[in-house]
């Protein structure tokens, strides 16, 4: 079963019944009640287990959602956090996401959360892969909070299409947590979540924003047969909450 969803002066959107559409005027608005969702699920999963996990995105459409969430007064000294993907570069490069979240999100409150890092330190993005897989093993899963983004070209994570190593990554039979991933059209090897993985995070959230965002988001949903050719497809039938804003 579908639902259609109106989306002001961008027309309408069918989506799967397991999906929730929030759509915001504008992006403060959009990121203060993201923040209130990730913070309400990581409170929940603190009071439930001890502890919690948050998985995040990187790029620059999270920088004021990460800057909203910092300051939510939760007890962060027991919220573990760890990147959706990463690029296999040096922190200090402009292109790391760990560099992101140290810089925007691990600040105010949230200084005192854990960031479990991404391997970037090793040989090569092999390595960083492994070694990571391993540090990611020591976590409690399935992750409560799992925030991903979209790229225009249905991307999700580092599961880009036409990836070689994106049937692995996707694979239901996989028990890796993450694995390496050349993206193709994308410079930097990637480390990345499986998808096994993402899908199973307990709380599932897409942001996202722009129009032409949701038309990507459009054209994944008219021929999810065909998830390999755009990944987000692979999460869109699962329950999920969009957010999005114009």
């Amino acid at each position: 079963m579908t639902q259609v969803i109106e989306t002001g002066s961008n027309g309408t959107i069918e989506l799967p019944e397991t999906a929730n559409f929030g759509e915001f005027p504008d992006a403060e608005q959009l990121v203060g009640a993201l923040a209130a969702k990730v913070a309400k699920v990581l409170t929940a999963a603190i009071q439930a287990n001890g502890s919690a996990t948050l998985a995040v995105s990187g790029g620059s459409t999270p920088i004021p959602f990460f800057e909203a969430l910092n300051q939510m007064p939760l007890q962060w000294d027991k919220v573990q956090i760890l990147l959706v993907d990463e690029r296999f570069v040096p922190t200090s490069d402009d292109a790391s996401n760990t560099r992101l979240v140290r810089h925007h999100l691990l600040k105010n409150h949230a200084r005192q959360a854990k960031l479990i890092e991404v391997a970037v330190d090793a040989a090569d993005a092999v390595a960083a892969a492994e070694e990571t897989n391993s540090r990611y093993a020591e976590l409690h899963w399935p992750l409560d909070c799992c925030v991903l983004g979209m790229g225009n070209d249905g991307h999700t994570a580092s599961l880009f299409p036409g990836s070689p190593q994106l049937a692995m990554a996707c694979s239901e039979d996989t028990t890796r947590y993450c694995c390496m991933a050349e993206p193709t059209g994308a410079p930097h090897a990637r480390i990345t979540l499986t998808l096994p993985k993402i899908r199973s995070a307990n709380a599932l959230i897409l942001h996202i924003a722009g129009a032409a965002k949701l038309d990507t988001l459009r054209e994944a949903l008219d021929g999810m047969a065909q998830p390999e050719l755009m990944p987000i497809r692979y999460v869109l039938n699962r329950p999920l909450s969009i957010f999005w804003t114009p």
